[in-house]
């Protein structure tokens, strides 16, 4: 291509400069959409990751792990340990230099989301004796290099290392008022005999920010825990705090204290991208040892391992919900992208026409078609190239940038203009037949059966797969909605003229010449027809398809809601004593109650293997009771749970029975008979293998805990569920979760990745409904030239030539109506083929696939809506193609010839 071809492309630009801007327009509006999804797709996937991690308690969302003993003393070098005076570092610097050096022994992402590593010594639970009268008690001496960041003393000073053998601490404000522990007062404990030491409280404190997460990982440091014993004795539980540069009254008594250490997970580091990996590596570094050297014995070393049990789980169930959320958003992107390419080919047709006479002079002087359509290439370059680099720019600059996943759609729409304008300039150039009224040259009716043949059968094809495919997403899955749509709209364009010549048998009989020129209106250039066509079929298609997407969701959030609840209310608490589950069975408006274990895990024997399980212990009654009152939970309780004899009767999930897979089990020498298995959606806790047993059976378990830690609630019928979930956490504590059907489904809909599949499903309509009203408007333009004929002729035989908005409507609002059926047929296939295998479970915690609904007389609504948007972008593209002036219809039709 020489320069002068170049310029003459550049040139040809400017001849139009209207069309070519809106060419350059709408290729940067579809190039923004399609550099902008990947960037916020990552963005959601991020979010749904960082949503599932602030969920978990940082205590156990944390990398972390304890060890007898007290760290061997020793100043560091680690950028941790300089942040520590240099008391306290000769202390705690060798600590944070080992936690420091593993941190930085992982591999990244690991590495680069973990936090400065934290480290506090702690003492057993021992009690403090005080004045007569003081409250039973039992006070963990901790020791923290950072605790006098973290907290402000109120009261006193901050305590202080000592030459004597007494150990000066603080208290928090509630736990030293609870204890009736004075500044000043002086304290003994007695871990044995030999083991004793003296505490002075030095001061009071408050915490600096009582939400900083170091506080999950000391409880008690905010403030006393109640225990209520078995005979309704109340028990206090207190940190005490000594100085930080005091760990040598630790070391006088290593046997006695625990270090604990813990590396921070820094959410806001943590990518969605690199989740499913995060995920892997915290599971691997459950198994490296940490050389951390402690006193214990008097120098005996130690060491101890990292982890996180619920961390990996809760990435990959994210990572899961994301893969989702992006196999749909593809899945429904796809139609709309495709129409816009269509249109794009439409808005190139109208650039094209206005090239049609320049291409015929210049072939009549001897321009070759090489010639011809590098330069007609060149101003698609041009155009397309000019576009794409506006809407990656601006994707990049208000959204973001992914690479090569932000530049493979802009490329595809900025090679369009390349391929179809030469395409279309040169066919236009070299045609001499009528396509307005209907006909068209045999070879072309041919060629357009046999591409028509391929679409329809490409569709059959895909349909057969899809229909045939198990669960997860596939290219056949993807293509679906377009070939399925493609093969809609190629039978709808074959139905039009059949519908036409039905009306033009009738139009003798009618009155006016609208009857009798319209239909021949309506079967001008399908060609040209097709992307409004594709656009109703596609978008109703989407349409419906959201409206049974939403409807499925919202019955199966519904129902897992109801199932994570188990009854109208769920308390959950570490410990629910015997007062507290009296109170709560007390509050207004509860008829029902039923009492669970928190869930222990036990090794089950099942002849030469061992599985391992939880057990939930309840009283069968009462949890059947419960069941039926609420209409929530659906775990079967037969009366064989309660039976009698040597043996465990116990309902089990469907994962246990898999892992049983048949064989006799035993617990604690005791015979486990499978009375029932539950439905897999259902379960007491959040454990997936689990089994359920009576309370008359609990003496048959060996050492499980039967302290209830669960309390399942059924309200009333009159009574007001939110109500009495407020007054039950209340009664329970700041400890306690409370939850509800309403609040879980709350929570499963706020999901990141679920309101990112909502936004996506409302923006495909939304496209594809603007799509349709450019098609249409583009559709009507291109015909101007053959009206213009038309109305000449018309108005030479006495027809109004401003009353050419009727024949303007036949051009395009039979076929529009031909084609809502099709789209309909379309969605309806879309829902019931596609929708089970785009992974909806994921939303729902994975345990039911939820059944497909369509909505009820939703469809009828959205497709009502959909029709009369279409029929009005009609009238007023209509009533905008009949204003063009005679003197531009001519100049148009001069440009086609």
């Amino acid at each position: 291509m020489s320069a002068r071809s170049v310029g003459l492309a550049l040139k040809s630009v400017t001849t139009a400069p209207v069309v070519s801007a809106f060419v350059v327009v709408f290729i940067a509006l579809v190039s923004f959409a399609g550099a902008a999804a990947p960037a916020l797709l990552h963005s959601a996937r991020t979010a749904t990751v960082h949503a599932a991690l602030h969920d978990l308690p940082p205590a156990t969302r944390d990398l972390s792990g304890a060890t007898r003993g007290v760290p061997r003393p020793g100043t560091g070098s680690s950028e941790a340990a300089g942040t520590l005076d240099q008391a306290e570092r000769s202390s705690w610097g060798y600590a944070l230099d080992v936690l420091t050096e593993t941190r930085d022994a992982f591999p990244s992402p690991l590495r680069d989301v973990l936090g400065d590593p934290q480290v506090v010594v702690v003492s057993d639970p021992v009690t403090s004796v005080g004045p007569p009268g003081s409250a039973l008690n039992r006070i963990t001496l901790t020791f923290d290099p950072g605790s006098d960041e973290r907290v402000r003393i109120v009261e006193g000073s901050a305590p202080a290392p000592r030459d004597d053998e007494v150990i000066e601490v603080s208290l928090a404000r509630d736990a030293a008022t609870a204890l009736g522990w004075k500044v000043g007062e002086t304290r003994s404990i007695a871990f044995t005999a030999d083991a004793t030491a003296e505490l002075e409280l030095a001061g009071v404190y408050e915490a600096v920010d009582a939400s900083d997460p170091h506080w999950t990982h000391v409880p008690t440091g905010l403030g006393p825990a109640e225990v209520v014993g078995p005979l309704g004795d109340i028990t206090l539980y207190a940190t005490a705090y000594g100085a930080p540069d005091a760990l040598d009254a630790a070391l006088a008594l290593p046997d006695w204290f625990t270090t604990q250490t813990w590396l921070p997970l820094a959410i806001e580091r943590v990518d969605g991208a690199s989740a499913d990996q995060l995920a892997r590596q915290m599971r691997a570094a459950s198994g490296v040892q940490v050389p951390l050297v402690v006193v214990l014995d008097q120098r005996f070393p130690g060491g101890l391992t990292l982890s996180s049990t619920v961390t990996p789980p809760a990435s990959d169930q994210a990572g899961r919900r994301a893969d989702a959320m992006a196999s749909i958003v593809a899945f429904v992107a796809v139609g709309p992208f495709a129409v816009a390419i269509v249109v794009l080919a439409l808005a190139v047709r109208l650039v094209a026409t206005r090239r049609v006479r320049t291409v015929r002079l210049a072939e009549a002087r001897g321009a070759s078609d090489r010639l011809l359509g590098g330069v007609l290439g060149v101003e698609g370059l041009f155009l397309g190239a000019l576009g794409a680099g506006l809407g990656v720019a601006a994707a990049a600059l208000l959204v973001g940038f992914e690479g090569a996943a932000s530049l493979m759609l802009p490329l595809v729409i900025a090679v369009t203009p390349v391929l179809v304008l030469p395409w279309i300039t040169l066919a236009l150039a070299r045609r001499h037949a009528r396509r307005d009224l209907g006909m068209a040259p045999r070879g072309g009716a041919v060629r357009r059966g046999a591409v028509e043949g391929v679409i329809v059968l490409a569709a059959a094809l895909l349909t057969v797969i899809a229909a045939t495919g198990t669960a997860g997403v596939d290219p056949a899955l993807l293509a679906l909605p377009l070939a399925l749509s493609a093969a809609a709209c190629v039978l709808a364009l074959r139905c039009v003229p059949l519908v036409l010549s039905a009306v033009e048998a009738r139009a003798p009989r009618a009155r006016g010449l609208v009857p009798l020129v319209g239909p021949a209106r309506g079967r001008r250039d399908p060609s040209v027809r097709a992307s409004p066509v594709l656009a109703v079929v596609l978008g109703v298609a989407v349409v419906l398809f959201s409206v049974a997407f939403g409807a499925t969701m919202t019955a199966g959030v519904s129902t897992a809601a109801g199932l994570r609840a188990g009854a109208d209310v769920r308390v959950e608490s570490p410990y629910l004593s015997a007062r507290q589950l009296d109170e709560l069975g007390a509050i207004a408006g509860v008829s029902h109650v039923a009492a669970l274990t928190d869930g222990t895990r036990i090794d089950l024997d099942a002849g030469d293997d061992s599985v391992r399980a939880t057990v939930y212990i309840a009283d069968a009654r009462d949890f059947r009771a419960v069941q039926a009152a609420s209409g929530e939970g659906d775990i079967p309780t037969p009366d064989a749970l309660v039976a009698g004899g040597d043996s465990i009767p116990a309902v089990v999930s469907p994962a246990l029975a898999a892992a049983l897979g048949g064989a006799p089990a035993t617990l604690a020498g005791h015979g486990v008979d499978v009375v029932a298995i539950a439905p897999a959606a259902a379960r007491p806790g959040s454990a997936d293998t689990w089994l359920l047993v009576d309370v008359s059976a609990a003496d048959r378990l060996g050492a499980v805990p039967t302290s209830p830690g669960i309390l399942l609630m059924a309200t009333a019928p009159d009574a007001d569920p939110a109500a009495v979930a407020a007054a039950a956490r209340d009664t329970a504590g700041p400890t306690a979760r409370v939850t509800t059907p309403e609040s879980n489904a709350a929570a499963i809909s706020s999901d990141p990745a679920l309101r990112t599949v909502y936004l996506a499903l409302g923006a495909a309509a939304v496209g594809v409904a603007l799509l349709l009203a450019l098609a249409i408007g583009m559709t009507l333009v291109l015909g101007a030239p053959g009206r213009a004929r038309l109305m000449a002729l018309l108005a030479a035989l006495g027809y109004p030539r401003r009353r050419d908005v009727p024949l303007v409507l036949w051009e395009v609002g039979p076929a529009l109506v031909i084609a809502l059926p099709f789209g309909v047929a379309v969605g309806y296939a879309l829902t019931y083929l596609a929708l089970p295998q785009l992974g909806t479970a994921t939303f729902l915690g994975g345990a039911f696939e939820p059944a497909v609904q369509t909505g009820g007389w939703m469809p009828l609504a959205v497709v009502a809506g959909f029709a009369a948007f279409s029929a009005l972008a009609v009238l007023i593209a209509a009533a905008a193609a009949s204003r063009l002036t005679a003197s531009a219809a001519v100049r148009s039709m001069d440009a086609e010839g």
